[in-house]
C-alpha cells in the first residue's frame, strides 16, 4: 500500500506547470521560513522584526524591478530557478510585472508587522505558511471538487483550515476563539484568484480578522 502511494505520488504532478519534486521543494521553503520565525519570535521585539522586514521588503521591491528592466538579470533567475517558479512568474516584463509568489509573501509580512500588534502579525502569518502550504499539497494532490470559478479545491481549503486551526491552538498568545475565526476567514480568502496575490492578501485578512475578533473577546 505504502509503495503504491509512493509510486502515485511520484508520477502526478500537483501543480500545472510543477513537478510534484518541484512543489515540495516550493513548498519546503513555507516550512523553512515557519521555524525560523517560531526561532526568532521570542528574542525580537516589533521594531526588531520590522529592522528584518522592512529592508527585505525594500531589496525585493528592487529584485523585482530589475527582472522587469534587465533581459540578462531575469534570464539569470530563470536559468537558476525555473524548477522552483511557476509558468506566470516567468513571464514578467515591461508591460506586465509577474511578481514571485515569495516576494508577495514577505510584503504581506511587512505590512500586518507595521499594522498590528506583533503576536497578531506573527501568527497569522506563521499559520498561513504552514496552512497554504498543506493546501496545497492536499488539493492538488488528491483534490478533485474545485471550487466554482477556482482552480483551488475543497480538499485544499479543508487541509488549510485544519491546519491553521492547529497552528492557531499551539501559537502562545493568541485568543483561540478569535484566532479560530480568523483561520476560517483566512481559508475563505485564499479561495478566490483575486484581488492580488493570495500570499499577500490571505495573512493580511487574517490578521485584520484576528485583531477585530479579539477586540471581541478578550
Amino acid at each position: 500500500m505504502l509503495k503504491k502511494i509512493l509510486v502515485d505520488i511520484k508520477n502526478k504532478a500537483i501543480s500545472d506547470d510543477l513537478s510534484i519534486k518541484s512543489e515540495l521543494l516550493r513548498k519546503s521553503v513555507h516550512f523553512i521560513a515557519y521555524f525560523n520565525i517560531i526561532l526568532i519570535y521570542p528574542l525580537l521585539d516589533k521594531s526588531g522584526l520590522l529592522m528584518l522586514l522592512v529592508p527585505t521588503s525594500l531589496m525585493l521591491i528592487l529584485f523585482e524591478l530589475q527582472r522587469v528592466r534587465s533581459r540578462t538579470f531575469d534570464n539569470f533567475v530563470k536559468m537558476n530557478f525555473k524548477f522552483l517558479l511557476r509558468s506566470e512568474e516567468l513571464k514578467t516584463s515591461m508591460s506586465k510585472m509577474q511578481i514571485i509568489s515569495s516576494t508577495w509573501a514577505c510584503w504581506s509580512f511587512t505590512v500586518i508587522s507595521i499594522l498590528f500588534p506583533l503576536h497578531i502579525a506573527v501568527s497569522c502569518f506563521a499559520m498561513f505558511l504552514i496552512a497554504d502550504a498543506m493546501a496545497a499539497l492536499v488539493g492538488k494532490w488528491i483534490g478533485k471538487n474545485h471550487w466554482i470559478k477556482s482552480k483551488k479545491t475543497i480538499e485544499g481549503s479543508v487541509a488549510f483550515l485544519c491546519t491553521g486551526l492547529i497552528v492557531m491552538l499551539l501559537f502562545p498568545g493568541v485568543v483561540f476563539k478569535a484566532g479560530a475565526i480568523a483561520v476560517l476567514v483566512a481559508t475563505m480568502a485564499e479561495i478566490p484568484k483575486r484581488p492580488l496575490d493570495d500570499n499577500f492578501r490571505v495573512p493580511l485578512i487574517g490578521a485584520i480578522a484576528l485583531f477585530l475578533f479579539e477586540k471581541l473577546f478578550v
